[in-house]
């Protein structure tokens, strides 16, 4: 069985390799101005450190950029974007980690989101290159179709990293892990939408403005599981320090 070292050198050299060729032979296709992409890329990186820990991993509502980003600033753009803001976060969240494979983990996680995206993304062209059909809401059953690929094969390659790391595979931590991200999706395909909307309609000094809400949505929703799991921590202490004192003799004591 290969290590959940090797797995995650192979994920990030496919992912990278994957972005890079598609630069090569389609090129940026820079559709803004570089003040526009910079401040994007600002907003993108610190909506990455929005982060619930679950399962050794995290769960984030990254995808509103990433799908805001395919509309505004093309999709092989938006692919580099998303590449140096997982770049740039995940390096700032474990460079403190006293671990020995941290720059796999690294390397690992830009690499499993190329894959992700472009596997969504070649669903997405596949479906509207194959099957056309004449009808306004035919272009959404399509974008759903990717993000649920996208979806899936994210939860999908931070799983298999997971279980070759505890050298173990746990259905039911991996159904947990689904069902909270589900709900990271319930909140950030709306914004995204909202985000490219608000775009197309007034410009990007109103998406700005729009991808500000969505921040303090994000921060908001963060707040609240990470309330939660303090709560169910403290709750255990409780349960533990009651049990203790239930069975102590207090004349012996």
């Amino acid at each position: 069985m290969v290590s959940h070292k090797k797995y995650a050198q192979i994920v990030g050299l496919l992912g990278l390799g994957l972005l890079l060729a598609f630069i090569w032979f389609y090129g940026l296709q820079l559709r803004n101005t570089p003040l526009r992409y910079t401040i994007f890329l600002l907003l993108m990186t610190i909506s990455e450190f929005q982060t619930i820990p679950m399962n050794n991993s995290y769960l984030s509502m990254e995808f509103g950029f990433v799908y805001s980003a395919i509309f505004i600033f093309g999709p092989i753009s938006a692919a580099l974007m998303k590449t140096l803001s997982t770049l740039i976060s995940q390096i700032s969240l474990r460079v403190m980690e006293d671990t020995e494979d941290k720059v796999n983990k690294v390397f690992f996680n830009v690499g499993q989101y190329m894959l992700s995206f472009f596997l969504a993304l070649g669903v997405y062209f596949l479906i509207k290159k194959n099957f056309v059909f004449e009808h306004p809401m035919y272009d959404f059953l399509i974008q759903g179709a990717a993000i649920v690929v996208y979806f899936l094969t994210n939860n999908l390659f931070v799983e298999i990293y997971v279980s070759l790391e505890e050298r173990n595979f746990a259905l039911d931590k991996f159904a947990v892990s689904l069902l909270m991200d589900i709900t990271t999706y319930v909140v950030s395909i709306p914004a995204g939408i909202i985000i490219v909307s608000i775009y197309n309609m007034y410009g990007f000094f109103e998406t700005s403005l729009a991808i500000a809400v969505y921040m303090t949505a994000m921060y908001v929703y963060v707040m609240y599981y990470n309330l939660i799991g303090t709560n169910r921590e403290l709750a255990a202490l409780y349960d533990v320090a009651a049990t203790i004192t239930s069975t102590l003799d207090v004349e012996k004591v």
